[in-house]
């Protein structure tokens, strides 16, 4: 009798359980429709808008840096790689009693290694800026959408068409424009990671020859 007892104790428990959850849905997805379909579209706008405007200084080649950056990379190695020719050059002319091994062997080396990260660094760069260039298009194309939307907003008011569409096509480019800046934040970090090994490589580059070693 009292194990009979616990069970219909267990399932009243249960049950009290699931009707407390199926209410709970109920009421939410009651709100939900209680929602002013005008204010769930501002609000899909204005995500929407912000994503657009985090996306567009990302899509601008002068603020990402993206030409800037090869144009800084190519500064470096127009300025390391003469100063170690010129070493080289420099120790080579003069008689051969008179040169300094250790310091022409240093230029050589660092010439050396100059020149092989050079030469893959422009093989990965149109890599880099085809995928640049691609992410500038499609953010080009995503803020255009978003323009024809907000244009189109109060004719499709007007018209009583269905706000609901209209709200998944802002929430659409939210995603896309959120998509986008991804792409254009990790090209850009990729020419920072170069950038800041050429910077290295050419420091390295210089000490090498500044502290000149003993004949």
């Amino acid at each position: 009798m009292k194990k009979c007892m616990i069970a219909m104790s267990v399932v009243l428990v249960l049950t009290c359980m699931v009707a407390t959850v199926v209410a709970a849905k109920a009421a939410k997805t009651a709100e939900e429709q209680q929602v002013d379909p005008l204010q769930a579209l501002a609000t899909a706008k204005a995500k929407a808008e912000a994503a657009v405007n985090l996306m567009s200084p990302a899509a601008d080649p002068v603020k990402t840096g993206y030409s800037v950056l090869y144009s800084d990379i190519q500064d470096v190695y127009n300025k390391v790689w003469p100063l170690m020719q010129k070493v080289i050059m420099d120790e080579s002319a003069k008689a051969f009693v008179e040169q300094n091994a250790s310091l022409l062997q240093k230029a050589k080396d660092q010439s050396a290694l100059i020149a092989d990260e050079w030469a893959k660094y422009t093989k990965v760069w149109p890599m880099l800026n085809s995928r640049q260039a691609d992410a500038q298009t499609w953010a080009a194309n995503v803020a255009t959408v978003f323009n024809s939307l907000n244009g189109a907003e109060p004719y499709w008011k007007t018209g009583k068409m269905d706000l609901a569409l209209l709200k998944a096509a802002y929430e659409a480019v939210e995603k896309r424009a959120q998509e986008v800046t991804e792409v254009l934040n990790t090209v850009l970090a990729e020419h920072k990671r170069e950038l800041k090994k050429w910077q290295a490589l050419a420091d390295e580059a210089r000490a090498a020859v500044t502290t000149q070693p003993a004949k």
